[in-house]
C-alpha cells in the first residue's frame, strides 16, 4: 500500500517536472511501483524524472517517451540511475547539462533541475 500511494506522488511530481498530464492508472503506476520493490529511492526517482525531461522535452524524437512507462521500464531505469551516478562523477559534463538547459529554459523545469543540482550537493545519486 506504501509504494501505490508513493508511485502516486512520483507520478504527480512526474507531471509537474515534464508538464504533462498522466493519470494514476495501473499502466502509470506499474513500473513506479515496481521500481520502488526494487530498492530505488524517490530521489533517484525525481532525479531520473528531471534528467530524461532535460534531454527529451524539446527533442522532437524523444519527447514522445518521455512517459511513466518508458522511464520506469526496468531495462531501462537503472540505466538512467547510473547515467546520474555518471554526472555527479564527472563535474565537467554536469555543468554542460547545466549550459544546455540555461540555454532551454523552460516555464517550470528551472525549479526542477535546481532540485536535481542540489541532489549532486547531498552526495546522492
Amino acid at each position: 500500500m506504501e509504494n501505490k500511494q508513493e508511485a502516486q506522488e512520483i507520478l504527480q511530481k512526474f507531471n509537474e517536472i515534464t508538464g504533462r498530464r498522466f493519470s494514476p492508472t495501473k499502466t502509470n503506476l506499474k513500473g513506479i511501483e515496481n521500481r520502488l520493490k526494487d530498492g530505488f529511492t524517490v530521489e533517484q526517482m525525481i532525479a531520473v524524472i528531471q534528467l530524461k525531461n532535460l534531454e527529451w522535452k524539446n527533442n522532437e524524437v524523444m519527447a514522445v517517451h518521455l512517459c511513466p512507462e518508458t522511464i520506469f521500464r526496468p531495462k531501462n531505469f537503472e540505466k538512467y540511475v547510473n547515467q546520474i551516478v555518471g554526472l555527479k562523477n564527472n563535474p565537467e559534463l554536469l555543468q554542460r547539462f547545466n549550459e544546455q538547459f540555461n540555454k532551454t529554459a523552460v516555464t517550470g523545469t528551472a525549479s526542477a533541475f535546481s532540485k536535481f543540482d542540489a541532489l549532486f550537493a547531498k552526495g546522492k545519486p
